[in-house]
């Protein structure tokens, strides 16, 4: 939700945070909480997305990223998102491109 908010503004949504935030929960918008196990499964993911990096021109994964793809595995949801190393991982959700 954090990178959400911040690239609404980036993109000029006047908006304040809180009340954009408000708009996504009324649409229907849950945010999950991360819990241990995500934070095992996100360092797997980054771990080895910097081992393959060679094939991805140096990209790894960010923090973020890891733990957002753990929370889907969890929750047994498919990942939506505009990074195409996204598209080279091995994950046990889909993956759908939006670019």
């Amino acid at each position: 939700m954090a990178e959400t908010l911040y690239r609404c503004a980036e993109r000029g949504h006047s908006m304040p945070p809180a009340d954009l935030q408000a708009v996504f929960r009324v649409l229907g918008v849950r945010i999950e909480p991360i819990l241990e196990p995500d934070a095992t499964r996100a360092a797997e993911l980054i771990a080895g997305s910097r081992k393959g990096s060679a094939e991805t021109d140096g990209q790894s994964l960010s923090l973020g990223d890891g733990l957002c793809l753990a929370v889907a595995e969890r929750v047994g949801l498919p990942v939506t998102g505009g990074d195409r190393l996204w598209e080279s991982l091995e994950l046990s959700v889909a993956y759908l491109p939006f670019r």
